[in-house]
């Protein structure tokens, strides 16, 4: 079979120039996000940590910002698709929070939308673990819909499907939805916890001021409960 690759609106049909000059793209992500905000300050090995008025000066004080995407389940995604920002920083204010505005709506606004976004490159690179060079990436919102059927409705047009193959996010009952969402929030924190500490005492601290910020976790979840033992358990195992 040819391969079709667009390039500079121009169609390559001989795959063996596709071979010498690979495109790439952007993966693209239809759901529902989430979005939390909360006062931190910024500490040396530990990362964001719940700003307190009587022990942290104002000027210390800055803004998390917590993004994760609820994908629709004709995506399949096996990972998390979120991101954990400082709102006082470039790749929110230059990124995110223009994509946001885009659309007429606010931060607060866009929480629980429905949405299409993708990762897009901030021009900073860092090293992982395996000595690759890698450019960090933030959110972009690219679309903003109505309701789950029109974010599904998008979906199947651009990915040439239809039909739901599925459950809707939509048929869970609003509790259970709730506590879903303040999971994959709590989940986040855990895991961006342990980036830095592998020392469990310290990691309950930060994950413990971190679910008491965020009414949305602790509505359902404290740091004594099981979900989040065993996520810290996994997190500092890995």
């Amino acid at each position: 079979m040819t391969d079709q690759i667009l390039n500079q609106n121009v169609v390559v049909d001989d795959p063996w120039a596709s071979a010498e000059n690979p495109v790439f793209r952007a993966a693209e992500y239809w759901g529902q996000i989430h979005m939390d905000v909360w006062y931190c300050v910024l500490e040396k090995g530990q990362g964001k940590i719940q700003f307190d008025p009587a022990t942290h000066s104002v000027d210390a004080r800055r803004t998390a910002v917590e993004m994760i995407l609820s994908p629709l389940p004709e995506l399949n995604i096996q990972f998390e698709v979120s991101r954990s920002l400082i709102v006082e920083s470039a790749d929110y204010a230059k990124i995110v929070l223009p994509s946001i505005k885009q659309f007429g709506l606010s931060p607060r606004e866009m929480n629980g939308k429905w949405v299409k976004l993708h990762f897009k490159g901030t021009g900073r690179k860092y090293t992982n673990n395996q000595g690759e060079e890698r450019e960090n990436t933030t959110f972009e919102f690219l679309k903003v819909f109505d309701s789950e059927d029109s974010c599904r409705a998008d979906y199947n047009w651009e990915s040439g499907t239809t039909g739901n193959t599925g459950n809707s996010v939509s048929n869970a009952a609003p509790e259970d939805k709730a506590k879903a969402t303040a999971f994959q929030f709590l989940k986040a924190i855990v895991n961006e916890a342990c980036k830095t500490e592998k020392d469990v005492a310290k990691v309950r601290d930060v994950v413990a001021g971190k679910i008491v910020a965020m009414p949305m976790i602790s509505a359902h979840y404290t740091v004594d409960s099981a979900e989040t033992v065993e996520l810290i358990a996994e997190a500092i195992g890995k």
